[in-house]
């Protein structure tokens, strides 16, 4: 979840550059993982390696944010969002 509000934050800042580099990233990742885990646990396998590669780019993100509160609270509170809660 973390790394979908940040992806399309980052989109939205038109700061897109890092979110092609964390999901080329990702995708290098889940098809390096899938391609050993395949041969072991068939399809399965590759759900295994979807799920390690997306946790990792969900623990890169949160790294990257620093403090992911404060960095809800601020998309939350923005001006010019209608949210409720």
């Amino acid at each position: 979840m973390s790394e979908n509000i940040f992806n399309t934050v980052r989109n939205v800042q038109k700061r897109v550059g890092n979110t092609t580099k964390i999901n080329a990233i990702v995708a290098i990742i889940a098809l390096v993982i899938a391609m050993i885990l395949i041969r072991i646990l068939n399809i399965e396998g590759v759900a295994l390696a979807y799920l390690i590669a997306n946790t990792i780019e969900a623990i890169i993100v949160i790294i990257r944010i620093k403090n992911p509160t404060e960095f809800t609270l601020k998309l939350l509170k923005a001006k010019n969002d209608v949210i409720a809660i």
